[in-house]
């Protein structure tokens, strides 16, 4: 399982880095990968670090922590855990119709933080397994067949990369860097959590491209294998072969 990306914004300088520093993160397969002091400068760490949680105070200086999770939310898709006192149970309330998933009163308890971005965990890799198992289900080729298990947000922010670049030549470390995570965790995760390299994802989400547009007829076929991502009309046809047991010129004839 992948950690949860964590931000954490809290104006009082004390809680926040005793949240950062005494919390069991990693126990948790979670990392602090930000802070911030106020809502302003929380729109730009969100923004700059994609976070899958953000865990908010309310009353904040220069912006608050209601409104900075109504400005980044549906921008940057992260799970909202909003901190509250005794008596700002309204703005509580008030979250709820700005998605927040999950609000707790101050102070915190360990074991309710925990049990909140579990929670929001379960929920967040159910919607994505669901997601990706229908993306695949009607898919002619079954060249990729996802597992029934969750697949972590990190895996899936990979599996998002792959097909909208897949037609470009990138390497694990360009897609490590973009993911703001090492080489060796970016593969050994996708294996994991997939059932594939990403060398094999890859070729076989650009096959099932090839697929579609000899089906579609948009190109002749020489066009094809260099605009899904193969590099030579040589190569393209030797992969194609590879899985398909046919040339490209004859895959719809055996259809």
């Amino acid at each position: 399982m992948m950690s949860l990306r964590i931000v954490i914004v809290e104006d009082e300088f004390q809680i926040r880095h005793g949240m950062i520093h005494s919390l069991p993160w990693v126990e948790h397969d979670c990392r602090v990968v930000g802070e911030a002091a106020d809502g302003l400068t929380g729109c730009n760490v969100i923004a700059s670090l994609r976070p899958d949680i953000v865990i908010s105070d309310i009353k904040m200086p220069r912006m608050d922590g209601l409104e900075m999770i109504e400005k980044t939310r549906n921008l940057y898709d992260y799970a909202a855990i909003l901190l509250t006192g005794y008596n700002e149970f309204e703005f509580a309330k008030r979250a709820c119709h700005i998605g927040v998933s999950e609000y707790l009163l101050k102070p915190i308890d360990e074991d309710d933080l925990f049990q909140a971005i579990e929670s929001i965990r379960k929920k967040r890799m159910q919607i994505v397994s669901a997601m990706l198992a229908s993306r695949y289900k009607e898919n002619d080729s079954a060249l990729i067949r996802l597992p029934n298990h969750s697949i972590s947000t990190t895996i899936t922010q990979a599996i998002s990369y792959i097909e909208q670049h897949y037609h470009e030549r990138f390497s694990q470390s360009m897609l490590a860097d973009e993911l703001k995570i090492s080489v060796s965790t970016l593969s050994s995760a996708f294996k994991e959590e997939t059932g594939y390299t990403l060398h094999e994802y890859l070729t076989r989400y650009r096959l099932i491209q090839a697929v579609r547009l000899l089906h579609s007829d948009e190109l002749r076929v020489y066009e094809i294998g260099q605009s899904v991502g193969f590099p030579n009309y040589r190569y393209f046809c030797s992969v194609f072969r590879k899985y398909f047991q046919c040339a490209p010129t004859d895959y719809l004839k055996k259809k």
